[in-house]
This record gives structure tokens, sequence and C-alpha cells, in this order.
């Protein structure tokens, strides 16, 4: 396990599920905002989401299920509605 103390949270990996205005809105600011440029990894219901945030420049890559993303990720942000 590694020291928490020297972990820097925004440059770890972030799987959002949702890229929609909420979820694309806090992929735009990780990317901005980070010292270091964290992975960014982008779930959604169907392809056609993902597919233009990772256009945009927003996600780094788009997993083909949750399970897959929740595994590869540091930070799971839930950005779907209710």
């Amino acid at each position: 396990m590694r020291d928490q103390s020297d972990a820097n949270p925004v440059s770890e990996t972030f799987a959002i599920v949702g890229i929609g205005l909420i979820g694309g809105s806090l992929a735009a600011a990780l990317k901005s905002r980070a010292a270091e440029t964290p992975t960014i990894i982008g779930v959604g219901r169907n392809a056609k989401r993902p597919a233009q945030a990772r256009s945009a420049g927003l996600i780094d890559r788009v997993p083909t299920d949750l399970a897959e993303a929740a595994a590869q990720a540091a930070v799971l942000l839930l950005c779907t509605t209710v």
C-alpha cells in the first residue's frame, strides 16, 4: 500500500460514469486544473457521448463496460440522472 500523504488525487486515474453536461464538465475541469494531467476514463449508456468526449480531448479511454472502468480507476465519479 502506498503512503497516502504523498498521493495527489488529481494526478490519479478517474472513471466518470455519465459523460453528459456534468460528467463532461468535471472531465474538463480535471484536465485543465491538474498539475499532472490525470487519466480520465469515460463510461456512457451508449457509445455516442463517450466518443464525442474523447474527440474533444476530455477523456482518454472508453472501456466496454462499467466493471472494466471501475477496475482501472482510483476514483469513480457517478454523474448520472436519478
